[in-house]
């Protein structure tokens, strides 16, 4: 069983199985089947021995608590909140995207790859990171609200208006009704970014929440993490140039047919310390399966300098003026992830904590707390946003509120 035909497989079972404890079963049937017949030095046998001796207790109790509370997941309960932010919006509507509220903002979307989709958000165990969980996910997600502990940047943007929305509300994929304006597809590269441009325009257009021309919207990027794990596989094609090239001709589609908008391209972090994430042989295996230019010590040197010529090619891109042209549309890098490391115990070691059980995708903390930084990068200048991720327990991150001195949302324009 070959990369491509794993691919295939997991993408098929999503597609023709409808019962999560159908799914779990052949997933676990799949990931079996990887962890065995692959082609791999460190799959030795004790590796084997070790692995099946975690799995031999696979019974009823593995399919249990399947939608259990996002808090129970990960031993953390949501802490006091307290909201004392303006909520009024602007006096008349605003007409230049310079000077938006955020209870201006009518309308939320998104989209990217499996991060964005949630895809491991809410799992405990590691097939269900087969489930897009985009309801929490940090740029998408609208399940419950801050108050009940789900700190996502559209439940922060609920908060200015109560009107809003885009977000998903459930688990889904991307064009069901729950899913709302977050296309993200699990899996995809920069170069499904104008698909995903021109289906949210169209979802748009067709939504009866929607007014296209008349709403302001929030548009919400994050790509690039699939392009770095397969860069050496094609380094051309995976190259800085063809990466923003991709993005740019999906913001451009934006620009010319969804017109009050406001983009927040977050640039993709660096991946090479994803083998640290690792807690035994089942995230090696799926490590090496989906991200082998990480994985593999001669090919990995060369992922930090490529995610940095990514990082750098899209300020350039925005900086350039492109879609400075008009005052109802916008490009914002928010940087808050550029300069990311993985969280870590007081030990030096990561704390698995923050991530899903397959070692690979963020969890339920980190994307709360990345979810609130993205909010609180939007109102910090451009030019002065962190860089950083500040790796706290979800709820001890403060929510920040804009000011009668800066009342908007931080553009170029208005930054200076």
């Amino acid at each position: 069983l070959d990369k491509a035909g794993t691919s295939w497989l997991v993408q098929f079972v999503h597609t023709v199985c409808k019962e999560r404890t159908m799914l779990r079963f052949i997933a676990f049937l799949a990931l079996f089947l990887a962890v065995t017949a692959r082609s791999n030095p460190r799959v030795s046998h004790i590796a084997y021995r070790d692995w099946v001796n975690r799995w031999q207790n696979f019974d009823s109790s593995f399919f249990q608590n399947a939608n259990k509370d996002s808090a129970d997941l990960t031993g953390w309960k949501p802490a006091a909140f307290n909201f004392n932010c303006t909520v009024e919006p602007s006096p008349s509507p605003p007409t230049s995207v310079h000077a938006l509220r955020p209870s201006d903002f009518a309308v939320v979307a998104a989209f990217g790859d499996s991060i964005m989709a949630g895809n491991g958000v809410l799992s405990d165990i590691i097939t269900d990171v087969a489930f897009q969980n985009r309801h929490h996910s940090a740029y998408g997600g609208g399940a419950g609200d801050i108050a009940s502990g789900v700190r996502t940047m559209p439940n922060v943007l609920k908060l200015f208006n109560t009107d809003l929305t885009g977000y998903s509300t459930d688990e889904s994929s991307a064009g069901d009704p729950e899913a709302g304006m977050n296309v993200a597809v699990p899996g995809c590269t920069a170069h499904c970014m104008l698909d995903q441009a021109t289906d949210l325009v169209n979802q748009m257009i067709d939504s009866a929440d929607i007014d296209i021309d008349n709403d302001w919207k929030v548009v919400n990027i994050l790509i690039g993490g699939n392009d770095l794990c397969r860069s050496c596989n094609d380094q051309d094609y995976y190259s800085a140039a063809r990466y923003v090239e991709e993005i740019q001709n999906s913001i451009d589609h934006l620009f010319e047919n969804s017109p009050r908008t406001l983009v927040n391209v977050v640039p993709m972090f660096d991946i090479t310390p994803l083998p640290e994430m690792s807690d035994g042989i089942m995230c090696d295996t799926l490590h090496d399966m989906f991200c082998g230019c990480v994985t593999d010590d001669a090919t990995r040197p060369g992922l930090k300098p490529l995610q940095e010529a990514y990082v750098r090619g899209l300020h350039d891109m925005v900086n350039s003026d492109r879609y400075e042209t008009r005052d109802d549309f916008t490009v914002v890098i928010q940087t808050g992830l550029e300069d990311a490391t993985p969280p870590r115990l007081p030990s030096g070691e990561v704390d698995r904590s923050f991530w899903s059980p397959d070692c690979f995708h963020p969890g339920t903390k980190a994307h709360y707390v990345i979810g609130i930084q993205l909010w609180n990068t939007m109102l910090q200048p451009v030019g002065q946003k962190q860089t950083l991720v500040n790796w706290v327990e979800p709820g001890q991150d403060p929510i920040s509120c804009p000011t009668a001195e800066r009342p908007y949302v931080y553009t170029r324009r208005n930054s200076s």
